[in-house]
């Protein structure tokens, strides 16, 4: 019996969450939080920390590395007198992500954080000398976390994503010193985004972080507790000119048993910067550089004074891979290894496939011989007849134009539509509707 699409996502799903669920073993005994609000998403979207919608299409991977400093990330206030201590005063360190689309809706990824340098003073100490304790330097291993990435809903289609991020937080960190949480623990988050134009994107998650047991992080004092976690980000992106663009995200969690009423539980964190990607020289297609900087609006455990971040990022590139045509026979077909994606019910090309039109135009432009070229589109079966056939013809038309518009003579372009006359797969299946939503070039003269 065939297996659905949403079949294999809700499997998948149901084996990653039990999976995590026996791994909630009980750690050392008074356990201390790990203090990093920061957290780079594995698949280096198109925000920091906050995911994105967009999975990695099947068998694309991406790699990412983010150096961070922290001013005062983590600090004891004495109840009585008011006066702040240290217990994290400075603090470099980075992460290294990276991740595979094992479909093109589902993805695989690893974070690995490392502290390069901590001055870092005892917090129990402090509260019984009030405040006088030895500074101290730490470093190690901070804690590793696997995640996976399935997507619900296709923003390249409708504008609008969702997708869900199940994730587990090993242990593996230094204890003692804040580096680590000192628990293994499981999570879930949501991803919601929207793309009303293609400059602009915005993105919402919510999450929850579960933790076997509390972490009561010094003595003495009710609120120095970090149990469940509910967690939520905001993320907006702007596209200035095709290689920049300004990011921004504010970052909260909160303790669920005492949402947003103890301010060192629910740390608050706003992030800004710019992000550059090269597209004028091929080969660094892809890649990304990131500046990001801002600080915490509330004290809470994980929001610093103070925090730069530098981020190196490449994930695969969205280039096409095009057969060659040198020596050209009529009707031989240029052929493309993407698709070509429209907004939803229209003949609007999303930015996603700009780089296979470009592509398509290099080709044409390299290759003189290719004097002209048909440009077929094609739907699926859903709908009537009149309705594909019109809107096949109107993506045909759309494409000949951003052609045209890269410097493709007109003359060398004929628009043509065919609706849901020629299907390649069966119109009963998902794969197969989305095989036939597909845009083709057939070279009519050649030499």
């Amino acid at each position: 019996m065939r297996q659905t699409r949403w079949g294999m996502w809700s499997r998948a799903l149901i084996l990653s969450l039990i999976g995590m669920l026996p791994l909630t073993a009980q750690a050392a005994r008074d356990p201390r939080p790990d203090h990093s609000l920061f957290d780079p998403a594995t698949d280096t979207g198109r925000y920091m920390s906050v995911h994105d919608a967009e999975t990695l299409l099947k068998g694309r991977w991406a790699v990412g590395f983010y150096l961070n400093y922290g001013r005062r990330p983590l600090q004891l206030r004495n109840t009585a007198t008011g006066v702040r201590f240290d217990i994290v005063r400075d603090e470099l360190s980075g992460t290294a992500v990276g991740s595979y689309g094992i479909t093109d809706w589902f993805t695989v990824g690893a974070s690995v954080p490392v502290t390069f340098w901590q001055v870092y003073f005892d917090p129990n100490t402090q509260l019984l000398t009030g405040g006088a304790a030895a500074k101290q330097q730490k470093a190690g291993l901070g804690d590793i976390r696997l995640e996976t990435k399935f997507r619900l809903l296709d923003i390249e289609r409708y504008n609008f994503g969702i997708a869900v991020v199940p994730h587990f937080v090993f242990a593996s960190g230094r204890r003692g010193t804040f580096i680590s949480g000192e628990r293994w623990t499981p999570g879930v988050t949501v991803a919601l985004e929207a793309n009303p134009n293609d400059r602009l994107w915005l993105g919402a998650n919510l999450g929850y972080q579960f933790v076997a047991g509390q972490n009561q992080y010094f003595a003495g004092n009710a609120s120095a507790v970090i149990d469940d976690l509910l967690r939520f980000g905001i993320g907006g992106r702007v596209k200035i000119t095709d290689e920049w663009a300004i990011l921004g995200e504010g970052l909260v969690e909160t303790v669920a048993k005492s949402a947003f009423k103890v301010s060192t539980q629910t740390p608050l964190e706003i992030l800004g910067g710019v992000q550059w990607t090269p597209q004028r020289a091929p080969a660094a297609r892809g890649l990304a550089i990131t500046l990001m900087g801002g600080g915490g609006i509330t004290r809470g455990v994980g929001a610093p004074q103070a925090r730069a971040i530098l981020g190196v990022s490449y994930p695969t590139p969205k280039i096409v891979k095009i057969k060659e045509v040198v020596n050209v026979q009529v009707e031989e077909k240029i052929v493309i290894s993407q698709k070509i994606h429209f907004a939803f019910n229209s003949s609007e090309i999303r930015p996603v496939s700009y780089p296979i039109l470009d592509d398509v135009a290099e080709l044409m432009r390299r290759h003189a011989g290719i004097r002209q070229v048909r440009v077929e589109g094609h739907t699926d079966g859903i709908g009537g007849d009149a309705y594909n056939q019109r809107l096949s013809e109107q993506r045909s038309r759309a494409v000949v134009a951003y052609l045209i518009k890269k410097g493709i003579e007109g003359s060398r372009l004929m628009p043509a539509g065919y609706g849901k006359s020629r299907p390649i797969a069966d119109n009963n299946t998902v794969e197969g509707r989305a095989k036939n939503r597909r845009t083709e070039f057939t070279v009519l003269n050649g030499d």
